[in-house]
């Protein structure tokens, strides 16, 4: 995977959060790594915002 493909990591987070059992620390992971690409992309600090707060 390119890893300045902020899509990439997008859809790989999400899948672990649909994933069976759902892998919340992985989806946080990616999703942080999308933030320190773009910090101000929304939906993935709106993501891994609900991330956090599902895994407590």
């Amino acid at each position: 995977m390119d890893s300045k493909l902020i899509q990439a990591y997008t859809l790989r987070a999400l899948s672990y959060e649909q994933s069976t059992p759902p892998s919340f620390e992985k989806a946080i992971a990616d999703f942080t790594a999308v933030i320190k690409l773009e910090p101000k992309n929304a939906r993935a600090l709106y993501e891994r915002g609900l991330a956090y707060w599902v895994r407590s």
